[in-house]
């Protein structure tokens, strides 16, 4: 049952990964892209989101903690230059991870046949597939959001003072 979900939510998500930068909010994404492309280009320090709105002067944006930006520049190295796909399946991934962390969560606190269901209607949330292919950082902060429940979850009920650290850090 869970390879079937888990099936389909990749592949409603991997239609489209190559795409270019034309489908939700493309503003906001060409925005998260021009940042990476800038940490990939001019090698800034992590806090230091640049973006060029008119090519002439240098702007510095920052909305949230550019962990996906940062991450995506440091692929584009790797795989020798800016591809779009490489920012889409960094926010795939953490679409993943939030499926695996909330089926595990959700299989913990209730049983494997609610963990089912919920793994299910989040594979198949319209706004989440969405979400999961766009160059926007909002996968990211649902998973880092989830990830600090479930470790608080378990640092209440297991009495691990790792999962509070762990629950802070993801905040």
């Amino acid at each position: 049952m869970f390879a079937v979900i888990l099936f389909v939510f990749l592949s409603l998500r991997l239609i489209g990964i190559s795409n270019p930068i034309l489908d939700a909010a493309p503003t906001r994404q060409a925005n998260n892209a021009q940042v990476a492309r800038n940490y990939y280009l001019h090698h800034n320090p992590f806090l230091l989101a640049e973006i060029g709105l008119d090519g002439a002067k240098t702007i510095y944006q920052l909305l949230e903690l550019p962990i996906v930006p940062y991450a995506v520049s440091i692929l584009y190295q790797v795989f020798g230059g800016v591809h779009e796909w490489i920012y889409r399946l960094i926010t795939l991934l953490f679409s993943l991870a939030t499926f695996l962390m909330l089926y595990q969560f959700v299989k913990l606190v209730c049983n494997l046949t609610t963990a089912a269901a919920a793994a299910a209607v989040y594979s198949l949330s319209p706004l989440e597939i969405i979400l999961a292919k766009s160059l926007l950082v909002d996968s990211a902060i649902l998973c880092f959001s989830l990830a600090s429940i479930f470790a608080l979850y378990r640092w209440v009920f297991y009495r691990g003072r790792v999962w509070y650290w762990i629950s802070c850090l993801c905040l």
